[in-house]
């Protein structure tokens, strides 16, 4: 009733706003990497230190709370972020570096994380500069997105190929190319 006089559906936020599957661990770094970036993406910042309100800050500034996740290469746990804190440092002032040179920019200082968990350093430069229209409804390996299809009864991902898969054929080195 109450809906009926607002002329509104009931839906919290009316739909605004779109959740996605992190698949696997390279999709956890992705998001990480893009939210985390948003600021100097957006031209409010142009370090990570000077990114307000995101977790690289209070990261950099020392912060160890319960919102935040700690870092562990070594583990399996799922309560550790499965990658080292420092690969991660690295791999955000690349995403910096990588905004500010922009379209033109060439792709060099590969971080050590790319070579690990097999990311295609130009599929993520580009997943990075982006400002999606239309998201996936998940992100992760081709493999993770087929298997949530086959759960879910479709036959099809939106972001299987393309811009959302950062990973890179393992076989392939990593290596810097011209954008």
């Amino acid at each position: 009733m109450a809906n009926a006089e607002d002329e509104c559906t009931g839906r919290f936020w009316e739909g605004r706003f779109k959740s996605q599957a992190l698949l696997d661990v390279t999709a956890v770094l992705q998001c990480m990497a893009y939210v985390d970036l948003n600021p100097v993406r957006a031209g409010m910042a142009s370090t990570l230190n000077e990114s307000d309100f995101t977790s690289i800050q209070e990261r950099l500034a020392g912060a160890t709370h319960n919102t935040l996740l700690p870092f562990s290469s070594l583990t399996t746990d799922r309560s550790q972020l499965p990658f080292a804190e420092a690969g991660y440092f690295e791999l955000l002032e690349w995403g910096v570096s990588t905004a500010r040179a922009g379209k033109n920019r060439v792709v060099e200082n590969i971080p050590a994380v790319f070579e690990k968990l097999h990311i295609d350093s130009q599929k993520m430069a580009d997943f990075l500069l982006q400002s999606p229209t239309t998201l996936p409804r998940a992100l992760g390996s081709a493999q993770a997105m087929r298997c949530l299809a086959r759960s879910v009864g479709l036959k099809f991902i939106h972001g299987v190929s393309g811009l959302y898969s950062i990973l890179r054929d393992k076989n392939v080195p990593v290596r810097s190319r011209p954008a």
